[in-house]
C-alpha cells in the first residue's frame, strides 16, 4: 500500500479501498479462516463451506484457520465471485506489488503476516510470490505451502444504495397529488 494512498471503509464494512492503487481490499484479512469459524459454529465443521470453495478442485488444499495452497487461494476468490461478495464478482488474489507494509488502519480485522499473492515465479513455477502485511517484503515459497488469502477487487467496491421508503412514499403523494389536482381543474 503506498504510503500516500487513503483508505476508505467500503460496503458497510466488508471492504476497504485503497485510493492509491485503486483496489477494494476485504476488510477481513482472513476472511476465509472467519468463514470457517462461522461453518464451525453453527454446523459443527466447516466440510461443505470447504467442499463449495474447492468446487471438486483436487489441487486446492485447505490448512484451516483460513490458509491454503496457492491452488486453495485461488479457489476461495473464485468463490467470493460466484457469492458475489461485498457487492463484487471480480475478487483475485493480490499481484505481489499490491502487498503493503501497514496492518495499523483500524478498517482492517485479522491481519496476520504471510499472503499468497496471484503471481507465479518466473523461474520455478512450483514457486508463487507472497507479500508480507506487516513487514512488507514480498518473497517466492512453494505453491503447496499453507498461507493466507486476503482478496482484492479492482475499484471502489460499494453497497448499492437502496432508495429509502421515506423517498417513495413522498413521491407516491405527489403524484397522488397531481391526480387530484388536475382532476380538480
Amino acid at each position: 500500500m503506498n504510503a500516500h494512498a487513503e483508505l476508505i471503509s467500503t460496503d458497510n464494512g466488508l471492504g476497504v479501498y485503497d485510493t492509491a492503487a485503486k483496489i477494494t481490499w476485504t476488510a477481513d484479512a482472513n476472511l476465509l479462516g472467519t468463514m470457517e469459524a462461522n461453518a464451525i459454529a453453527q454446523y459443527g465443521n466447516d466440510n461443505s463451506l470447504i467442499n463449495t470453495i474447492s468446487n471438486g478442485n483436487i489441487s486446492a488444499e485447505f490448512g484451516g484457520n483460513g490458509t491454503a495452497n496457492v491452488y486453495g487461494a485461488f479457489a476461495f476468490v473464485t468463490y467470493l465471485n460466484d457469492i458475489v461478495y461485498g457487492n463484487s464478482n471480480k475478487w483475485s488474489l493480490p499481484t505481489n506489488t499490491q502487498g503493503f507494509d501497514s496492518h495499523s488502519s483500524s478498517f482492517f480485522i485479522n491481519v496476520q503476516s504471510e499472503y499468497w499473492t496471484s503471481t507465479q515465479s518466473s523461474t520455478n513455477y512450483n514457486f508463487n510470490w507472497v507479500f508480507n502485511a506487516i513487514g512488507g517484503e514480498n518473497y517466492g515459497l512453494r505453491s503447496t505451502d499453507q498461507l493466507l488469502i486476503w482478496a482484492v477487487s479492482p475499484g471502489n467496491v460499494v453497497a448499492p444504495v437502496p432508495l429509502p421508503t421515506s423517498a417513495w412514499m413522498f413521491l407516491t403523494g405527489f403524484v397522488g397529488w397531481l391526480g387530484f389536482k388536475r382532476r380538480k381543474q
